[in-house]
Order: C-alpha cells, then structure tokens, then sequence
C-alpha cells in the first residue's frame, strides 16, 4: 500500500494550509483586541488564572489517542466553527499575556480539530506567527517595546524553533509531546515564581 502514501502527504499538507487560510485571519483579530486590552488591564490576576489551567494543559499532552502521528480529515464544523472559535480565543490570549499560547495551539488542533502532533505543530507555527506580529505592531504603535532586550530574544527564539522545527521532523510525534511536556511544565514553574515566589 505504499502507493497510497503520496495521497496521504497531500491530504495532510492541503488541510494544514486550509487551517491556516482559515485560522490566521482570526487570531490576527484575536491578538489585535488582546494587545489593545493589555494597555489598560491589570495583567497579574490573569497571570494567577493560567497558573491554575496549565496543569490541564500537561495532564492532556499524556491522554491517549489513536493516530498520534498523522491528520485525520477534519469535519466542517471543525474547519468552520471550531477552528476560528480556537484562534479567536488563543489569539486574544497571544496578544494579551502570551506566554504557552504556542503549546495551547497544538492541544487544541491535536484535540479538537484531529490534526496529528506534528501536523499541529506545523500549523501553530503560521498562527503563532500571525498573532505574535499583530500584537507586536499594536504595542510598537503604543511605544511598549523593548528593544535592546527583544532583539536578542527574538534572535535565541528563531535559532531554536529553527532546531527545534529539524528535530521533530526527524524524530516524529513522540519527541512533540515529550517536549510539549516540558515546556509546559517549565512555563508552570516558571508562572508560580513570578505570580506567587517572585517577591
């Protein structure tokens, strides 16, 4: 049946593009409302609230489900309800606080909308894209940003999703969840120091 995999591969890309036609208008949407709305709003109790949900978060990454590693054909609620619902609110969440919103993209596809880990990552990567520049010209536009320290940041950000993006396609879906793991527990630790240990 190996003459089937070539359809596969298709079939894969084609529904991860369709996402992102569809997705990335709506969490550019979404991030605008979130960056504006942090301009006048107290971030830190919000900060307390995603301490309290991030558990979910990696207890879900441990959750079985069949085809861990490829797409399945996403319904048209899915593509057309859930899918903008999903970016709407991730994106609000990217422009708002930001932090973990990557992880909380891939949950959600691999979740709700079918897509394999990879795929979903792979997908995450535009919407994350497209939510992390819009918020990014509001605050510009406001005068929030960091320069001398974003840059760097950025720079360190780029080399490892560069390394990162290579390893997951050698290794595959299991090393996505694994490091999905990690990184949101590092986030957890990281979220309880600053919101509740910091001072």
């Amino acid at each position: 049946m190996a003459w089937l995999r070539p359809c596969t591969i298709m079939r894969e890309r084609t529904g991860v593009w369709l996402a992102a036609w569809i997705g990335v208008p709506m969490v550019v949407l979404g991030a605008v409302f979130g960056a504006n709305f942090l301009l006048f709003f107290d971030s830190v109790a919000i900060g307390k609230i995603i301490v309290m949900l991030l558990p979910l978060g990696i207890l879900a990454t441990f959750m079985p489900k069949k085809d861990q590693g490829h797409h399945e054909d996403m319904t048209s609620r899915g593509l057309y309800v859930y899918l903008p619902l999903i970016c709407l609110i991730l994106g609000f969440y990217e422009g708002f606080f930001g932090p973990g919103a990557g992880s909380f993209f891939i949950l959600a596809l691999h979740f709700f909308l079918r897509f394999g880990l990879l795929q979903a990552s792979a997908t995450t990567k535009l919407l994350n894209l497209g939510a992390c520049f819009s918020g990014f010209l509001v605050l510009m536009w406001h005068g929030k940003v960091l320069y001398l320290l974003g840059l760097p940041l950025a720079t360190a950000n780029i080399l490892g999703n560069y390394v990162g993006s290579k390893l997951a396609i050698r290794i595959g879906a299991g090393f996505v969840r694994r490091l999905l793991s990690v990184s949101l527990s590092l986030l957890f630790i990281s979220l309880v120091w600053k919101f509740w240990g910091g001072d």
